[in-house]
């Protein structure tokens, strides 16, 4: 039993003596968390030749805009909020009045327009074509 007690005695002490050790680490400001925030999983949930619903997640929940444009070197062009955000991280947005089989690229950004992921593209299909479903985007 006294064996018992000291082991279980050098082990919490050396535990206390690891966390003592390690940094503290704080929480960032919710300005740091937007700035920091990055897309994952972006997916064209559905396009046909003239509306896109693009769905993406980002780390961090901040609010995010969804900016297009088929000039890659214009990306300020058109932007949509995201409409549909969904438990924080997951948001959705509807792009509308868009040209058939058309190449269009995509940026999520902070709300002061600046990117927070990568570039990305999807082609609308041909007037006619079937629509496109669960696609995952395509990094530029």
């Amino acid at each position: 039993m006294k064996k018992l007690f000291t082991i279980t005695a050098v082990l919490v002490f050396c535990a206390c003596f690891a966390a003592a050790q390690t940094p503290g680490t704080t929480q960032p400001s919710s300005a740091t968390q937007q700035a920091n925030t990055l897309v994952e999983k972006p997916m064209l949930e559905f396009a046909n030749a003239n509306s896109a619903k693009i769905a993406w997640t980002s780390k961090g929940g901040g609010d995010t805009d969804l900016h297009y444009t088929t000039d890659r070197n214009n990306l300020q062009q058109g932007a949509v909020g995201a409409v549909e955000k969904m438990n924080g991280d997951n948001h959705r947005a509807t792009i509308t009045n868009l040209q058939p089989n058309t190449t269009y690229f995509v940026v999520v950004t902070d709300k002061t327009g600046q990117p927070v992921g990568p570039v990305f593209s999807f082609k609308t299909p041909a007037q006619g074509q079937p629509p496109i479903h669960e696609q995952p985007l395509t990094p530029q």
